[in-house]
């Protein structure tokens, strides 16, 4: 798991590196459509696409924790609106300091009936005494590990968890917002040799701010669980986790902390990070973000290989003793956007002007509704 620093260089190296979106000169950031395999077969395999994870405490219980993981960039549009019926969308939770799943929480759909509607089962599994269920060593023997069903039901309904919490599988307005128009000029730019004024001017007046996520949907999960269960122990208040999507016994798509893959890894090994997991991040894919970062921004080696170490592994990480905000955990508000341009720019870039346009809730769960622009099949 990512180990855990808290000097200020440290989480101002995080804000900047999280999402670093100039490497791949893609026409859309968070994690939307990063991978080439997926782009290629967008309207049928959409639904395995992750773009966002989030992680942070309820705001309507404070002993709880809420993970939500969105999926099908553009639902209902270019991709679909229910789930993969073959598929399983996974949350791997790491607990310990070492790099380690030491819980799982696994979900599998039904085909989606003429209204759109599933059936989803949630499974959770878990290894005796709290050891890891797979790790960089292996996997645990199946006799070490336990597996339950911890809720099952229709989408677009909120039900029960055993053991405590609350789960809804559906279709939500995409809480991402973003000036991805202005960024793709941004990117051009960069990518012919502009200076940094060049670069940030489509951003400025008179150009006009556009949120290109305003208008439309994504499907979601949305977990609540008490925290302690999240946790290895009472006293241990830093965990994480990572999710990925899982069709014909292949792993398809995968995220941590927003825009990894988008930002920092070279379009011919996105794929193959999608592929992959946080247990072989750091031996795989150091050496390529480092020539992106160095490349892009103009910053040492030694600099780039401080950051590259902080992003990899690939796991969304918090410490629930500690306000949440992005870089600790991601909350549905955080304009992570916003605060990645003041740091990338050195000031000269201190928004892309768009606000969240989404109509959040205290209560679960949490995510807006649906817009009427991607209406079920």
């Amino acid at each position: 798991m990512l180990a855990w620093k808290t000097s200020l260089g440290v989480w101002v190296g995080t804000l900047i590196a999280t999402s670093l979106l100039l490497s791949s000169g893609v026409s859309e950031a968070a994690d939307h459509r990063d991978s080439p395999r997926l782009m290629a077969n967008i309207a049928f395999e959409g639904n395995v696409d992750i773009n966002d994870t989030y992680l942070f405490p309820s705001p309507s219980n404070k002993e709880n924790t809420v993970i939500i993981v969105t999926f099908s960039p553009s639902a209902g549009v270019s991709s679909p609106a229910t789930f993969h019926a073959l598929a399983s969308y996974e949350i791997h939770v790491q607990n310990t300091s070492a790099i380690a799943d030491n819980i799982i929480f696994q979900f599998s759909f039904s085909e989606p009936d003429e209204f759109g509607r599933q059936n989803f089962q949630m499974l959770k599994q878990t290894a005796a005494n709290g050891e890891a269920i797979v790790s960089q060593f292996g996997v645990a023997p199946p006799s070490a590990i336990t597996t339950q069903v911890v809720a099952f039901g229709p989408t677009g309904t909120k039900m029960a968890v055993k053991g405590g919490g609350t789960v809804m599988a559906g279709l939500f307005d995409d809480p991402f917002f973003f000036d991805s128009l202005a960024f793709n000029k941004f990117v051009a730019l960069a990518q012919s040799g502009a200076t940094l004024s060049q670069r940030v001017a489509p951003f400025f007046p008179p150009n006009i701010p556009n949120n290109f996520f305003g208008n439309f949907n994504v499907t979601a999960i949305v977990l609540e669980v008490p925290t302690v269960s999240l946790q290895s122990g009472p006293k241990n208040t830093k965990f994480g986790y990572w999710a990925r999507t899982v069709a014909n016994s292949e792993q398809i798509d995968r995220e941590g902390r927003p825009a990894v893959n988008t930002a920092a890894i070279p379009t011919p090994y996105k794929d193959v990070f999608n592929e992959g997991t946080p247990f072989t991040d750091s031996v795989l894919f150091t050496p390529a973000m480092i020539q992106d970062i160095t490349e892009l921004y103009g910053v040492s080696v030694s600099y780039a290989l401080g950051l590259t170490e902080i992003l990899l592994p690939d796991v969304l990480t918090i410490d629930v003793s500690k306000p949440a905000a992005f870089p600790n955990g991601r909350t549905l508000t955080d304009d992570v956007i916003d605060t990645e341009f003041k740091l990338l720019t050195a000031g000269a870039l201190r928004s892309d002007r768009v606000d969240n346009d989404s109509v959040f809730t205290n209560s679960f769960p949490y995510l807006g509704a649906p817009q009427p622009r991607a209406p079920l099949p």
